[in-house]
């Protein structure tokens, strides 16, 4: 058996640079895995980098450039140029630690069967200073919510983070790809899963696969991500009118009067220079920039 790793990039030389170092320090063989870097139309391209890491540590790779066209149809050119039997999706910005694809590569050993999927699990880098609303989204499922799961356990498509997941490559040709109308990076995947749990794809957590996310994620920058995770929700309900119920969120008279009082509150804080009483009102700052994405795609 082997192992694809898809990796789509874009403008992100130098985290993708490290993210291949560090595949190359991988305790699974570099015989039983390659690498596909689908690069989705960067300014510049990184093909030279790329061959050159890939010559260094003996890895067995391909560089693919396409014009822009979004992480699902990036992914989606990485399947189709892959050449082993399991499927495994991370970002650019993410760092396996040693026995990450090891983990997978022993889980589909296991369970053959082309429906069974393993899922691993994101943190952040060690040894990062996480700021207060990087703490405060570690505990929400805003980003990732893997509070809510169980080692070994089922997990359902909500869970289908491209950032550290593994699939048959067969299951996947034959029940659909990514689908390649979503604008951003943003539920896409959760669409995906959810078109091939219908199909029978049975995900397993496996936390033992651990990536870790050299991304700092500022407060101003996920109320950019939440306005582009609003027009793809609005996108997503409407390939899926049944989910609609999942994602639309409507607020009540109650709910905006709660949320005043948490504005003055992060107000306050900022008056008095108190950065630890701004969580209070994070939750409400990225709902409403989701649903004005989800009201005006």
């Amino acid at each position: 058996m082997k192992l694809s790793v898809v990796i789509p990039t874009y403008n992100r030389l130098d985290s993708l640079t490290l993210c291949l170092e560090k595949l190359s320090q991988q305790s699974l063989s570099c015989e039983f895995f390659e690498i596909i870097v689908v690069d989705d139309g960067s300014s510049v391209s990184c093909q030279n980098e790329v061959e050159t890491i890939f010559d260094k540590y003996g890895l067995t790779g391909r560089y693919w450039r396409q014009n822009n066209a979004g992480p699902a149809a990036a992914r989606n050119r990485g399947v189709e140029l892959a050449n082993g039997e399991v499927v495994v999706f991370i970002g650019d910005d993410m760092m396996g630690e040693k026995d990450f694809l090891q983990v997978h590569y022993d889980f589909h050993n296991l369970y053959p069967q082309d429906y069974y999927a393993a899922l691993g699990r994101v943190e952040w880098p060690l040894d990062w200073l996480k700021t207060d609303f990087m703490k405060w989204l570690d505990e929400t499922s805003f980003q990732f919510d893997f509070v809510s799961l169980i080692s070994d356990n089922t997990a359902d498509y909500k869970h289908f983070y491209t950032s550290n997941i593994s699939l048959k490559r067969n299951f996947l040709l034959t029940n659909g790809l990514f689908n390649e109308s979503f604008p951003y990076a943003a539920f896409e995947d959760t669409e995906l899963g959810y078109r091939l749990e219908k199909m029978g794809l049975k995900l397993i957590y496996k936390p033992q696969s651990l990536v870790y996310h050299y991304h700092q994620l500022t407060l101003d920058y996920y109320l950019s991500r939440m306005e582009k995770a609003g027009v793809s929700a609005a996108v997503l309900c409407g390939l899926h009118p049944e989910l609609v119920k999942e994602f639309v969120i409507k607020k009540s008279l109650a709910q905006f009067f709660k949320d005043f009082v948490k504005k003055l509150i992060y107000l306050a804080a900022k008056i008095l220079k108190q950065p630890q009483w701004e969580k209070y009102y994070y939750r409400s700052m990225l709902l409403d920039r989701y649903i004005y994405g989800y009201k005006h795609k």
